[in-house]
C-alpha cells in the first residue's frame, strides 16, 4: 500500500475547514474529519479510482461536503496537493505541484 505523504497547506486546509464547521456546529468539524478519513482510505485502497481532475491530479469527492482530495500518486507514494472546496477559486494548489516528493 502507498504511503500518504500531504503538502504541508493541504493540511491547514483540512484544520481550517474541520474548525469552522465546528464553530458552526458542535461536532460537525469531527463528521468533517471523519469523512477526510473515509477518502484517505478510498484513495489508498484503490489510488486509480478517481478520474483525473487536471494533468495527472485526481479528484476524490468528499461524501457529504463539498470538498476535494486532490492527489497524485506513483509506484511510492500518494501525494496529497490539497483538500479543495469545491465552490471556490480552483486553481489556486497547482503551484503546489513544486513541492511534490520525488521518486
Amino acid at each position: 500500500m502507498q504511503i500518504l505523504i500531504f503538502h504541508p497547506l493541504a493540511k491547514e486546509e483540512i484544520r481550517t475547514a474541520a474548525n469552522y464547521y465546528d464553530d458552526n456546529r458542535r461536532g460537525l468539524g469531527d463528521r468533517f474529519l471523519d469523512a477526510i478519513e473515509h477518502g484517505m482510505i478510498q484513495i489508498q485502497s484503490n489510488p486509480f479510482g478517481w478520474r483525473k481532475f487536471r494533468g495527472e491530479v485526481r479528484c476524490y469527492l468528499v461524501q457529504k461536503f463539498p470538498y476535494g482530495i486532490l492527489y497524485i500518486t506513483d509506484d511510492a507514494y500518494i501525494f496529497i496537493v490539497a483538500i479543495m472546496h469545491l465552490h471556490r477559486v480552483p486553481d489556486y494548489w497547482i503551484e503546489r505541484l513544486v513541492d511534490m516528493p520525488q521518486a
